[in-house]
């Protein structure tokens, strides 16, 4: 039976309450090292990588008075920006259950990963990661691509992302290109060249962007010893009382020093964690393929749904050249989230009924989808180097039970 208004009213109002219950309790509201020191990167010598935070604080103080250049209008503005990540979350999530004709399947998906989502930017190592920031702007370029609405959004938000961290193009970019794809396939006539054109005009301005961003900035605009000394005068300002100011971070992004062989211990950890990990997660990523499976089997296109599968592929020279699992593996989960979430809006029958069907199938076993939620609050949330903490203390137990 179809839930009511007034039952869709309430549970709209549980997830609200859940997630204020959880910032409340587990929110940490102290941003660490580099998602703090981000914000002295600027434009004030030259349009350079990672810069816009830092000109957006430099808006701020230009608006309210340089006496506000301090941490606590750092923090401000990522409870700001953090309202927003819910507030996202929450409009896909509501749309979601919209688009599905089984609604109670919908609330049941949204209900489970609420916590995943919510969890990850309030924990302590990732409170004020510009990944959250990117989340939203994927989001928004996704949905309106799959809506056919305000089709620039597809150019501006990437751009944004870029800006904003030139790895946007491996962690969260590729949902917009999924999106973009799905529509290219599906369209005809004129409507697939108008999908061709914005899908040229955002890989060719998103393309440009990380060159000079990632490579030629440091050529054209190189720092001088007076710049960097003020970069770094401007991050120990914003550091919070009892932090740190991440001092290779800012090495890495203003004068281009590479961390692969600072951080080769730190890939080590990760590299010992992520099979036990992957191990423990098992059931849950089963699930997820169960789906995927479905999806391909119904479907005419079959091809087209493989290439979507495989959409994440572009974290794998992450996993390769820095040390963040927990993150990289974060964005792997929301890529498929997201975008099975947005094929569902758009109106894609074949991918709402395997999802459906799915979730029909674990909720006749009663207790399966409770073991599935409470399974998945095991691991969150995901951390940065280590994955998760559930890995990362059977790890430990098992280093102290054989002597290491």
């Amino acid at each position: 039976m179809q839930p009511s208004l007034k039952t869709d009213k309430r549970f709209s109002l549980s997830v609200l309450l859940i997630t204020a219950v959880m910032v409340l309790s587990h929110g940490t509201f102290r941003l660490e090292g580099m998602n703090a020191d981000v914000f002295a990167i600027n434009y004030r010598h030259g349009f350079v990588a990672r810069g816009l935070p830092g000109a957006f604080l430099d808006l701020v103080c230009a608006v309210l008075g340089d006496k506000y250049y301090t941490y606590n209008t750092v923090l401000v503005i990522y409870i700001v920006f953090l309202l927003l990540y819910f507030a996202v979350l929450w409009f896909l999530g509501k749309k979601l259950i919209r688009a599905v004709d089984r609604k109670e399947y919908a609330m049941t998906f949204v209900m489970m990963f609420t916590p995943f989502f919510v969890e990850m930017f309030i924990s302590f190592s990732n409170t004020g990661r510009t990944d959250m920031f990117l989340i939203v702007l994927s989001v928004i370029a996704g949905y309106a691509v799959m809506k056919e609405k305000a089709l620039i959004l597809c150019v501006i938000c990437p751009a944004i992302g870029v800006m904003i961290h030139e790895g946007y193009i491996m962690d969260y970019y590729n949902i917009v290109i999924a999106c973009l794809l799905y529509k290219i396939i599906f369209s005809e006539g004129k409507k697939r060249t108008r999908y061709l054109a914005w899908f040229g005009a955002s890989v060719c301005c998103t393309a440009i962007l990380v060159t000079w961003l990632f490579a030629l900035s440091k050529v054209y605009f190189p720092v001088s010893q007076e710049t960097y000394d003020e970069i770094v005068a401007n991050a120990e300002i914003l550091t919070s009382e009892g932090g740190y100011t991440h001092y290779q971070f800012l090495n890495a992004e203003v004068l281009g020093t590479d961390l692969y062989d600072s951080e080769a211990e730190f890939m080590a950890l990760a590299l010992t964690e992520l099979p036990l990990f992957l191990i423990c997660f098992m059931p849950l990523f089963i699930k997820g393929y169960k789906i995927i499976k479905r999806i391909v089997t119904a479907t005419e296109f079959k091809k087209t749904a493989i290439v979507l599968c495989m959409g994440p592929l572009s974290l794998v020279p992450l996993f390769v050249r820095k040390c963040d699992y927990g993150r990289w593996l974060f964005a792997f989960i929301t890529y498929y989230v997201v975008v099975m979430a947005l094929i569902i809006i758009s109106g894609n029958k074949t991918v709402e009924k395997a999802f459906e069907d799915e979730a029909e199938s674990t909720m006749k076993n009663g207790w399966e989808g409770v073991f599935l939620a409470m399974y998945l609050m095991l691991f969150v949330p995901f951390r940065t180097i280590y994955v998760s903490g559930l890995s990362k203390g059977i790890l430990n137990l098992i280093a102290r039970i054989v002597g290491l």
